[in-house]
């Protein structure tokens, strides 16, 4: 692998156009292009992107190239996550380190558009209402009767019952 140039753009024969060690902002993408030569075609490559130590980017995949030739790794956030500071880039074949490369950004980041959120819908909660006030229930008034009225009245008259008659015979009367 040959040392990492950094550009804005690449030409159609992955060259880099106007090479730089440091990018003012507003930045869209960066290329990290290099040559290299003795590839294994489908061997795993990485590559890591840092701005001031800490891991901004990376991406690992399978070699999809030719054993020889030039490659390059990019990467192409929102222009407003392009924060000033030293970056650095790493490339890895398989767990071996094989290249690094730094480059500088300076001046602040575009601000990033606002984005309409749609703001959360109001949900109705239960609220207590007031208790009922207890409404007057009319009674009924009675009526005023001038005559009294007749209301059958049913009594039992005792119904005479039997009483057997005693017999004037003292004995038994033999059978014959």
């Amino acid at each position: 692998f040959s040392p990492l140039l950094f550009a804005r753009r690449l030409d159609e024969n992955y060259q880099p156009i106007g090479t730089a060690v440091v990018f003012r902002n507003p930045i869209r993408r960066i290329y990290a292009v290099f040559s290299y030569d003795k590839m294994v075609p489908g061997a795993q490559w990485t590559a890591l992107w840092y701005r001031d130590g800490e891991l901004v980017h990376f991406e690992t995949k399978p070699w999809d190239g030719n054993t020889g030739g030039y490659g390059f790794t990019d990467w192409a956030p929102e222009p407003y996550a392009w924060l000033p500071g030293e970056y650095e880039v790493q490339i890895f074949v398989g767990l071996e380190w094989k290249v690094v490369g730094r480059f500088v950004v300076e001046g602040d980041p575009p601000t990033p558009s606002p984005t309409l959120t749609p703001s959360p819908t109001l949900t109705p909660s239960l609220t207590p209402t007031a208790s009922l006030t207890p409404t007057i229930t009319p009674t009924p008034t009675p009526t005023i009767t001038r005559w009294p009225t007749a209301t059958p009245t049913f009594t039992s008259t005792p119904v005479p019952t039997r009483t057997p008659r005693p017999t004037d015979t003292l004995w038994p009367t033999p059978t014959p």
